[in-house]
């Protein structure tokens, strides 16, 4: 644990993740708290599976960028306690591909964590679904099974932390329930629902 905290910590001061972190902070606190939790959470997930160090690194990347997108969403509709309206709802869907297209505006380096980003919602049941087009075609260019890994460890992760910790629009659930919603929700391999449990329980 401690080797990847450091890890994770010396990814903090990567100059193009302060330049991306900093807005979600300014932006949403909540969600900043959510993706610094995500991103470390998903790199001790990693360390459990064996992952090699530097997809170990992009997968804490990606684990805090993943919710980059949501600095082009109104506040109004994160911070709605309420059901979204199904335009508000079509507005928040675009975040992942907002966040990515953030990141291949800018030419970010690490394609692996942009995979995570526009991929983590395609392990939940009620994903947002991408098109066939070139632009999806381009996001392949990290092979499809490596990225699809990464942002499956990053999407349990996600489902969690969302569960775990109150929202503005939910309380925070006790485990018993957690346990209950990530089945219904994460479409994903069950064993990694297992290993984040364990790890919870352990804490």
């Amino acid at each position: 644990m401690q080797e990847v905290q450091e890890i994770f910590r010396e990814i903090l001061q990567e100059k193009e993740i302060k330049r991306y972190v900093k807005p979600i902070k300014e932006h949403h606190k909540e969600t900043y708290n959510h993706v610094m939790r995500v991103g470390l959470q998903a790199m001790l997930l990693a360390q459990e599976l064996k992952v090699p160090k530097e997809t170990l690194k992009s997968i804490g990347r990606g684990g805090l960028l993943h919710d980059l997108g949501k600095i082009k969403i109104p506040c109004k509709i994160l911070n709605k306690n309420t059901l979204l309206t199904d335009k508000e709802k079509q507005i928040m869907d675009t975040h992942p591909r907002c966040g990515f297209d953030i990141l291949k505006k800018d030419n970010y380096e690490d394609i692996l964590a942009m995979k995570i980003v526009i991929g983590h919602h395609e392990y939940k049941k009620h994903s947002y679904p991408r098109k066939e087009s070139k632009e999806v075609k381009e996001e392949r260019r990290v092979p499809h099974r490596k990225a699809a890994r990464c942002s499956e460890i990053v999407a349990v992760v996600d489902i969690f932390d969302a569960l775990k910790h109150r929202r503005s629009y939910k309380d925070a659930f006790p485990i018993e329930k957690i346990k209950e919603l990530i089945h219904k929700e994460f479409i994903g391999r069950k064993a990694l629902i297992q290993r984040v449990i364990q790890k919870h329980s352990k804490s």
